[in-house]
């Protein structure tokens, strides 16, 4: 029985994993469509977004806890920096 709510967690970060990737393509598409490609694509380049988008995002979902995903090795191994309200990645 326990192992069902591991899973559940497991789950929950995967799907938020989904939904942060999303927001960040999105955010990249913005920006590339407004500065140009090549200013945005280049390596080094880091993309930030709110964590109240995230949130938003996920409550459309029911997921309203997003502080074990913060904090698993999952949301780390995707380059993935939380702080001051903004999630940060770096191309």
């Amino acid at each position: 029985v326990f192992q069902r709510y591991l899973t559940y967690k497991k789950d929950n970060n995967e799907f938020l994993l989904f939904l942060l990737k999303q927001l960040f393509q999105e955010n990249l598409a913005f920006q590339r469509n407004r500065y140009g490609a090549d200013r945005v694509a280049s390596a080094g380049t880091a993309i930030k977004i709110s964590e109240e988008d995230l949130k938003s995002r996920a409550r459309q979902y029911s997921v309203l806890d997003l502080k074990q995903f913060y904090e698993s090795p999952l949301f780390r191994s995707h380059g993935f920096k939380y702080e001051d309200k903004f999630i940060t990645q770096v191309l």
